[in-house]
């Protein structure tokens, strides 16, 4: 035995043999190679394909856990010939002596391929190579190790490979992993390669993976050749990818929630700023995990005011609030916020509501005798603006005015839904705003479940306020970006960007709120300014293009999806993929969309507009199931499953 002394005197890393030594000792059995954490064996691939395809390589080097080498050694051309006409001889004598038919063409056959193979070799250079293809499987136990072996064995099968355990050759095979090819030519089992052409070698290509690899993108899965997806939603290229939206699609149960939280905590990771509604209460331990916080905005937790005017313009050529432009918006949402709660409202009165609401706002003295806005009209302490309240005491002083017959009918129509408003819903839209000043959290979510009783449309009217309110926010978080970026105080890839987050995104945007289908529309036309994605999911493919809506709002909601660059398809029945036909245009080619229909648990097919499709699975580890709690069973069968 060699000491130690004398192995380092001769410059060998003696700690790094002790370290990287099978641990607890190596034992060789007949079949298998036991050691001290578990059982592993060799497979022997011991035959290929007659006409192997191209990327041929892969059938046998896709299979997880596994350490696959490919040992290659170049074969002497003149010996090759040699062989090949006494094959040529050989065959030719059995097609003359065979009487069976069948054999007699498979002589013919195989002739023919020697012939060939033998006039690239003389005509174009075309050179043999010998391969020796080895699978190291491994498992805890033996009887674990069959298993993995009989199943590898019983899929290349399939695919015209022939593999098998070499009796009594492990060791040689174990010590295979440290040696090259010519040197074992001359171990005791004296194995060679497989001749392999050149040509079908080189079109054997393993690394054929269709994968995404973004910058900063976070691990989503496995693609479905084996590439990983690493995604990034804010990638910008100059080419196809400009914007951050994104909508995931899918039956229930299938993962969306899974894959929708799992980008989510990304973001998070990244200190980007989000905001988002959840209808379930779904999303709670995440939020609170990630340190945000949650406000129920049905009104016991507080009251947004509606009246009070929030910073959603920056003047691009400053970079400053644009306070009139603030205020000319805010008037414009006013009039829409009150069509949203009442649809059935005509022009003129939608007109009349506005002007009864400028009025207000003069008489509180934010515009001056010139019609023009004084200087700080957002920001402002929530008890300088005026509540619904206070509106309401306008209108009726109009009313004891002499007005015409058609006014004094918008004004007593106006009032009525005002004040039923104010006495049935006090606690949600007349007040001033209680809600907690969120401005500077990172994660703000509200929580919609408390409205899910009430009439529809008082939901649509506080969802558009909540809307406003986020946009505010969101807005001066990326105004304040913009200025560190383009000043040059920080790099892009450290700019804290936007996240708008809306699971079952078909309760808000809807065809019976068209407004609220174009103010979304808006926020993603708008959002790429800001550093703003709207990420969006729903299982309704039907809810977002409705099949008897008018083409009009048709129109808007397809906006809606144009505007969206990247879209995540998970599984849906057989009888809406016609609809995702249409939907997705020429994104999805056929065979594309019936994998869809066909997708299991946490499949998916990731559609960059104007790019590539990438189909992958999702991968969830067993705590992310735990902690997103989805509605699916957890399968502790397959740790890849996602609820």
């Amino acid at each position: 035995m060699v000491s130690t002394a004398t192995l380092e005197k001769r410059g060998y890393d003696v700690p790094f043999f002790g370290e990287t030594q099978p641990q607890g000792g190596i034992y060789f059995t007949e079949s298998a190679i036991r050691t001290g954490d578990g059982w592993s064996a060799s497979l022997y691939v011991a035959r290929y394909p007659r006409e192997p395809q191209e990327f041929w390589m892969n059938h046998f080097m896709k299979d997880k856990d596994v350490i696959v080498t490919m040992d290659v050694g170049t074969q002497n051309s003149e010996k090759i010939l040699e062989l090949l006409n006494k094959g040529m001889r050989e065959q030719k004598d059995r097609y003359r002596e065979e009487n069976d038919e069948s054999a007699k063409d498979d002589a013919s056959d195989k002739y023919h391929e020697l012939k060939e193979l033998s006039n690239a070799i003389r005509r174009d250079g075309e050179v043999l190579k010998m391969v020796m293809s080895r699978i190291f499987v491994q498992a805890y136990t033996q009887n674990e190790l069959e298993k993995r072996i009989m199943e590898i064995r019983k899929r290349l099968e399939n695919d015209e490979f022939g593999c098998t355990c070499l009796l009594m050759e492990q060791k040689e095979e174990w010590q295979s992993l440290f040696t090259d090819y010519d040197t074992q030519k001359f171990m005791p089992n004296r194995r060679v390669g497989k001749e392999v052409p050149s040509e079908a070698f080189g079109a054997g290509f393993p690394f054929n993976y269709v994968s995404l690899d973004d910058e900063r993108g976070q691990y989503l899965g496995t693609s479905s050749s084996g590439g990983n997806i690493l995604f990034d939603p804010y990638h910008l290229d100059n080419l196809y990818r400009n914007f951050y939206n994104t909508v995931i699609l899918g039956q229930t149960g299938f993962g969306k929630s899974t894959l929708l939280k799992k980008i989510m905590m990304d973001i998070a990771a990244k200190g980007y700023y989000i905001r988002g509604f959840d209808k379930s209460g779904e999303f709670t331990d995440l939020i609170k995990l990630l340190g945000g916080t949650i406000i129920k905005l049905d009104g016991s937790e507080g009251r947004i005011n509606v009246l009070e005017i929030l910073a959603t313009i920056i003047d691009e050529d400053t970079g400053e609030i644009d306070e009139a432009g603030c205020f000319s918006q805010h008037l414009s949402k006013t009039a829409v916020w009150y069509q949203i709660l009442k649809p059935t409202a005509q022009d003129d009165e939608l007109d009349e509501f506005e002007l009864l609401v400028w009025s207000l706002y003069e008489k509180w003295g934010f515009v001056d005798e010139d019609n023009g806005v004084i200087n700080k009209v957002t920001g402002l302490a929530p008890n300088r603006y005026p509540i619904l309240s206070d509106l309401i005491a306008l209108i009726e002083s109009e009313q004891r005015k002499e007005n015409t017959a058609d006014r004094a009918k918008r004004l007593e129509k106006i009032t009525l839904t005002i004040r039923k408003l104010c006495r049935v819903h006090k606690r949600i839209f007349d007040g001033h705003s209680t809600i907690p000043d969120v401005t500077s959290q990172q994660i703000v979510f509200f929580n919609i479940d408390g409205l899910s009783s009430m009439d529809k449309k008082i939901v649509d009217a506080q969802m558009f306020n909540a809307i406003n309110l986020f946009w505010g926010a969101l807005l001066r978080n990326g105004k304040k970006q913009k200025e560190l970026y383009e000043s040059g105080q920080i790099d892009f890839d450290f700019v804290l960007r936007n996240a708008l987050i809306i699971d079952e995104c078909h309760n808000i945007i809807k065809p019976q709120n068209p407004r609220m289908i174009e103010y979304i529309s808006d926020i993603q036309r708008e959002g790429r300014k800001i550093y703003l994605g709207v990420f969006m999911a729903t299982q309704s493919l039907r809810a977002l293009v409705p099949e008897n809506a008018s083409p009009e709002i048709l129109d808007k909601l397809k906006e809606v999806f144009e505007f969206t660059q990247y879209k995540f398809y998970l599984h849906f029945d057989s009888n809406v993929l016609p609809l995702l036909k249409e939907v997705s245009g020429e994104q999805l080619t056929e065979s594309e969309i019936a994998r869809i229909g066909k997708y299991k648990m946490g499949d998916t097919l990731l559609s960059i507009s104007g790019g590539e499709n990438y189909e992958f699975h999702v991968d969830a580890s067993k705590e992310e199931r735990k902690l997103f709690k989805g509605g699916g069973r957890d399968d502790e069968a397959n740790q890849k499953e996602v609820a």
